[in-house]
């Protein structure tokens, strides 16, 4: 089972694949923090069991197509097949990006393996803070972050109404040669095969990616699906993703910096609670993440073992690695059990 940062799609050509799907877990916070990828999610090794929504069946010419986040599991039954090649192809896409899906899994994302390990938080960074040049990893400020979106919205906001539309977003982002060809480079619109492309082709690629970014940045920030952007939902965006970058770089210096289990469990505690209180519970009422942050901290001091093991994990959800994992393969039918290792170069 797996989860992918982009938009996908798996086409049947021969035989038929079983699957079984499950959302994104929610994560409230960093002692919990968890790699939903291939093996992971069996076994009870992460804080929420796998438990799939629904089993389906994909046929020859069929297509599955899954949103970023989604954990999948696919299976091809032998026995089931009447032909011995059965064949499939998987695609990935990362544009139009699913900025409405990333802004609201936003903090969970960053707390799992797309945030701490692999690029896919990062994919967003220009659609979050517009290019902005503001240090969006010091500690949250709503005041400088309401600072900023009034600056962004002089600037982008043509006509002063106080809306900013599509067209205006294209406008101070997209026509510049200069800032085309960073939004290339940072919205992840280069790929192996663009090297290929003809001036003309290059062109015409380079224009659409403009159209599908002032798309996708006027939707992330749009909070009310108005087609428009205030300086209210503008400055709630900038402080979502300085609040997110803030908190994932504080654990990552905490977990490196870390002699030990419990002082790493200390350090955790202590900013987490902090970044709680500050900007996910209401004043004055009873807040259920740092609740659930203070039960499972307790459960972990209580368990040297469990405690060293969580932190060994988030260990190594911040480390990055050789491009090697250690995969447990589980026969379906037999149970048998064997470890392997996946993505070493050849």
């Amino acid at each position: 089972a797996d989860s992918y940062c982009e938009s996908t799609v798996s086409m049947q050509f021969q035989g038929t694949k079983r699957w079984r799907i499950q959302a994104f877990p929610r994560s409230r916070h960093f002692l919990n923090a968890s790699a939903f990828s291939d093996e992971q999610i069996y076994g009870h090794k992460e804080h929420v069991p796998w438990t799939p929504e629904t089993e389906f069946e994909v046929g020859p010419g069929q297509c599955f197509v899954f949103p970023t986040g989604y954990l999948h599991e696919s299976y091809v039954d032998p026995d089931a097949q009447n032909m011995d090649c059965y064949t499939s192809a998987t695609f990935q896409f990362n544009h139009p990006r699913q900025v409405n899906l990333y802004r609201a899994y936003l903090s969970s994302f960053s707390m799992s393996h797309y945030g701490m390990k692999e690029p896919c938080l990062e994919g967003m960074r220009t659609y979050a803070t517009l290019l902005s040049s503001a240090d969006f990893t010091g500690r949250p400020d709503e005041k400088n972050m309401r600072r900023e979106a009034e600056s962004l919205m002089r600037r982008i906001d043509s006509n002063g109404d106080g809306r900013i539309t599509r067209d205006e977003m294209y406008a101070a982002f997209c026509t510049d040669p200069r800032d085309r060809k960073r939004l290339m480079a940072l919205g992840g619109f280069q790929y192996t095969w663009t090297k290929r492309l003809s001036a003309k082709q290059w062109a015409e690629l380079e224009d659409e990616a403009m159209d599908v970014w002032a798309e996708d940045a006027l939707q992330y920030h749009d909070l009310d699906r108005d087609k428009a952007v205030t300086v209210d939902e503008l400055a709630h965006g900038l402080l979502q993703w300085n609040v997110v970058t803030f908190r994932l770089r504080a654990a990552r210096q905490g977990t490196s910096r870390a002699s030990s289990p419990k002082k790493w469990l200390r350090q955790v505690l202590d900013s987490e609670t902090d970044t709680l209180k500050r900007h996910y519970c209401e004043e004055g009422s009873p807040c259920s993440e740092v609740a659930d942050l203070a039960e499972y901290g307790k459960l972990l001091k209580d368990n040297s073992a469990k405690l060293k093991q969580q932190f060994l994990k988030v260990m190594s959800l911040f480390d990055d690695g050789d491009g090697e994992e250690e995969v447990t393969m589980v026969d379906r039918q037999t149970g048998a059990a064997s470890r392997a290792r996946v993505g070493a170069e050849l």
